[in-house]
């Protein structure tokens, strides 16, 4: 796979044609097809059909999906380009330099991707999983036992890559774009909590000040022990999942170094029902832990109460859901997925036992 820059990417869906994938794939594309558009995410897809003639002259067929930044609608919200610039970069990155390391975890295979930071676009062209896999739908939830591969999933890419440090020469570009990016989103809080048509939220939430602290302190007080590369974003909407039903995770534009209970609990209290999530949730715990250590990772209790804590802590992992704009992400998803987090961050006091946590070290 290569990595360019340049002034010609595509950013609309129209100018992604036979043209542009024959140099950039260095293959003489003959025909595309595009077979769908999905707009209504924070990157945009454009699913091809493209067929090129290989060295015989017989005819083959390449089956893909061109993800980058298609939206203008999206692509021109003041406050929230700067970060989708962020998030697209990220991804092309992950893919070049982190995915063909990767261990007992199943990534989508990429082709080629490319970035021009004046131009602000970046483009991933992946294989169309669609071929042989269905796509998690976040609004829906998944099985107990769905959810027990998923972690299983997570404990392959947190092992594969645990415990290193963007001070590194080799990860220093994997700087922390997750606590920029919700940061960035707390700021039209009136919007996004407060406004009439949001989900209910806790009555603390009104103070914006008070949750900004919360959610800083979060950040600056992630226990050094469970640091690891994570996913970022692994909702159930960010899944395929293969003929028996069982996921992966694909979308990688939050890719970075944090507290790997955050991949954690941010998939399974997102993708289980709150009934099952409270009934289950230690099970699904102890299942991680277990394939963490199984593939290389540390020996850890469920048990432990550095364990415990960090696992309550990172109930605010669901928090870029509730700040999410239905510009970004559709109501009904929000709205689901927002009464799932706010209620494992009651059910934890998750906001109580941030703010009463000793303070980072200077």
């Amino acid at each position: 796979m290569a990595i360019t820059t340049s002034k010609t990417l595509p950013s609309l869906p129209e100018e992604v044609g036979a043209s542009w994938l024959t140099k950039v794939l260095n293959l003489p594309i003959t025909k595309v097809e595009q077979t769908d558009i999905i707009l209504d995410a924070s990157a945009g897809k454009v699913y091809i059909t493209a067929s090129y003639d290989d060295d015989s002259g017989a005819e083959q067929t390449l089956y893909l999906c061109v993800k980058g930044g298609f939206n203008p609608q999206i692509m021109t919200m003041p406050d929230y380009v700067q970060l989708l610039r962020v998030l697209y970069t990220r991804e092309i990155k992950f893919f070049q330099n982190i995915a063909p390391e990767l261990r007992n975890v199943n990534v989508p295979k990429a082709y080629w991707a490319g970035v021009d930071p004046g131009q602000f676009q970046a483009i991933v062209i992946l294989e169309d999983l669609s071929k042989e896999h269905t796509f998690g739908d976040c609004s829906k939830t998944m099985t107990l036992e769905q959810v027990k591969v998923g972690v299983s999933q997570l404990a392959g890419l947190h092992s594969s890559k645990f415990n290193i440090s963007s001070g590194s020469e080799e990860y220093s570009w994997m700087t922390n774009v997750y606590d920029f990016a919700i940061m960035q989103m707390t700021e039209p809080w009136e919007v996004v909590i407060l406004a009439d048509n949001r989900p209910p939220f806790p009555e603390q939430w009104k103070d914006k000040v008070k949750m900004q602290a919360v959610i800083k302190k979060h950040f600056a007080t992630r226990d050094p022990r469970y640091l690891g590369l994570v996913h970022g974003d692994p909702h159930a909407g960010n899944t395929f999942l293969d003929k028996s039903g069982n996921p992966s995770f694909l979308d990688f534009q939050t890719a970075h170094i944090s507290s790997i209970f955050h991949d954690l609990t941010y998939f399974l209290i997102g993708a289980l029902t709150v009934e099952d999530r409270r009934a289950h949730e230690m099970e699904v715990l102890e299942h991680y832990l277990s394939k963490l250590h199984r593939f290389g990772g540390p020996a850890l209790s469920k048990d432990d109460e550095s364990v415990q804590f960090e696992y309550k802590k990172n109930m605010l992992s669901g928090i870029g859901w509730c700040l999410t704009p239905y510009e970004m992400q559709r109501e009904y998803k929000v709205r689901a997925m927002c009464e799932r987090y706010v209620a494992a961050m009651v059910d934890h006091n998750t906001i109580d036992i941030i703010e009463s946590a000793p303070d980072a070290k200077a």
